[in-house]
């Protein structure tokens, strides 16, 4: 699916050009780095994606049933909700179809066509779960709790996070949110190796697009499949 197009765009920041006649597509699973030096005009690319802000020229297509997810190190979360429902709230859907699956398998009886109607529901609900991931959900929270440090925090309310801790989880809603494409900016901000590792790998195995703004040249090394160069006004596709 093509997510984003852009033809023919010229944007400039007051008076200081940032680039002109870009031409370029962000597709369907394909892990994308933006990349050039400070002052370039990375952030407002992102901003141009988001609707923040507008070309001075040229034209920017969205697929309007593409659902895009941006990293905000400063979004809201509800202060008094607690850490396991927050790293739920991405899988919403998937759990309430577990919990029809259970109500539902547990209303089978002798009568045969009681049971058709019931088997009926029971396939349908099966195939949309499978087709979300189904348990796998479980997986996920599970890995990232153990390498972010929230085993023991999971009843915590976000207001008792530290700065850190509030960010991972800012994080984690956007990257399990049921989005075509994740963009984040310096992502990496109080991570280790270990921390590094994982979103690595979650990047690399996920079948959502990425957008991702970092000065981490192995970190971009690790998971790119293009690379956007910022640079003399033009963005360059590698």
């Amino acid at each position: 699916m093509n997510i984003i197009e852009f033809k023919n765009v010229s944007k400039s920041f007051f008076t200081q050009k940032l680039y002109k006649n870009v031409n370029l597509e962000i597709n369907s699973d394909e892990k994308i780095a933006i990349v050039g030096n400070n002052g370039v005009g990375k952030s407002t690319f992102i901003k141009l994606i988001t609707e923040e802000q507008f070309p001075d020229l040229g034209e920017i297509i969205i697929n309007e049933d593409a659902r895009i997810s941006c990293f905000d190190q400063f979004g809201h979360l509800d202060l008094e909700s607690k850490v396991q429902d927050l790293l739920d709230s991405p899988f919403a859907r998937v759990i309430k179809l577990q919990k029809e699956l259970e109500e539902l398998g547990s209303q089978f009886s002798d009568n045969e066509t009681h049971n058709e109607t019931i088997m009926e529901k029971y396939s349908l609900a099966s195939d949309e779960f499978e087709s979300l991931g189904g348990y796998s959900y479980i997986h996920i929270q599970a890995e990232f709790a153990e390498t972010f440090g929230f085993t023991d925090k999971l009843s915590r309310k976000f207001r008792e996070l530290s700065g850190g801790e509030k960010q991972y989880i800012r994080l984690a809603t956007t990257l399990f949110s049921d989005s075509d494409l994740i963009v984040l900016d310096e992502p990496l901000s109080f991570f280790d190796k270990k921390k590094t590792a994982w979103l690595t790998d979650y990047i690399k195995n996920s079948t959502k697009a990425f957008l991702i703004i970092s000065h981490n040249i192995d970190f971009i090394r690790s998971f790119a499949t293009k690379i956007l160069d910022i640079d003399n006004y033009t963005i360059t596709s590698y």
